[in-house]
């Protein structure tokens, strides 16, 4: 099984956030021995990442995409479609984690149609707070589920768990903080409005394999 980490730098928010996030995910898989195939950075374009994803058609694993996204596609570096509703069949047999914006809409619905095996992503827009260690906050909760599948096994559903939790501890910790945090409602506000748009389609048991 291989993991696929897309993740397109098109903008300044995507330097800060997303792409660190999914080379510390690619980090963290390589050091598990998982086989992956990433696409992270300013060149990101879509012929070589459909082209990967057309070699191994059909095979299980999981395809991860952190940037930006609307109800029904996702983006490359350039901020061109990379996959939407006519090329989504290519994450057959595959399980699909997405940190996008709105993808949860259309296109996770789309991608269980053409044989994905499951889908967990946000139905509304993903909220952050780019203020200090915030950032690095928000991509522990939404990438805490992918964590959990390739380090212990976790089904879908606890990968859900998993991110839901995290992101009701971080809220608290956030409001209940003894120091001054500036604008503290709004950043707590952001955690529980991600949970809220979190959704999961397909097979809640699917798990990762270990070989």
């Amino acid at each position: 099984m291989k993991l696929f980490i897309i993740a397109p730098i098109n903008d300044d928010i995507t330097q800060k956030t997303t792409s660190i996030w999914a080379q510390e995910i690619a980090d963290f898989a390589l050091a598990q021995k998982i086989q992956v195939i990433s696409f992270i950075g300013e060149n990101v374009n879509k012929k070589q990442v459909l082209d990967a994803l057309k070699l191994d058609q059909g095979e299980a694993g999981i395809f991860c995409y952190l940037d930006h996204g609307v109800e029904d596609k996702i983006f490359d570096s350039k901020g061109d479609s990379l996959l939407d509703l006519d090329n989504i069949s290519l994450l057959e047999n595959k399980f699909v984690y997405i940190i996008a914006c709105l993808t949860g809409k259309t296109l996770g619905p789309a991608a269980i149609e053409a044989g994905a095996l499951g889908f967990l992503g946000y139905k509304e827009k993903v909220k952050l707070f780019l203020r200090k260690d915030y950032p690095s906050q928000a991509g522990a909760c939404l990438s805490t589920g992918l964590v959990g599948m390739l380090k212990n096994g976790l089904s879908a559903k606890e990968a859900a768990q998993n991110i839901a939790k995290k992101m009701r501890d971080t809220e608290r910790n956030i409001l209940n903080a003894n120091e001054i945090i500036p604008d503290r409602l709004f950043i707590a506000d952001t955690f529980r409005h991600n949970l809220d748009s979190l959704i999961l389609y397909g097979n809640k048991d699917w798990c990762w394999e270990f070989k």
